[in-house]
């Protein structure tokens, strides 16, 4: 049987790749959310030309919802990955309780 100390490092690569992934995603959202806010300011500004500031706007939109992607991938490798810790912990209890049901050592 593992330890609990290999058990957590089996995927920690794993999980740095979900937490790079939403740190990533967040920064996305922000960097969006900027671009957005300069397209609305934009939009008044340049009201009169064609477009104004309407491509800032879907563009800030754009970059932001990406980044939710980003975040969203990021909590379901960490999900996965807490699932499957769940998973072996059930089995080791079922396979100590059996063990104890047998009558084995």
């Amino acid at each position: 049987m593992e330890t609990i100390t290999t058990e957590s490092q089996r995927y920690k690569t794993l999980l740095g790749f979900g937490k790079f992934f939403g740190f990533i995603g967040w920064a996305f959202v922000v960097i969006g959310g900027i671009i957005f806010l300069a397209g609305l300011s934009g939009s008044f500004v340049m009201s009169r030309y064609i477009g104004g500031g309407i491509m800032g706007l879907l563009t800030g939109l754009l970059v932001a919802v990406y980044g939710l992607m980003l975040v969203a991938s990021g909590q379901g490798i960490s999900c996965f990955v807490s699932i499957e810790h769940n998973t072996h912990a059930t089995m080791v209890a079922q396979q100590t309780i059996l063990t104890l049901m047998s009558g084995k050592k």
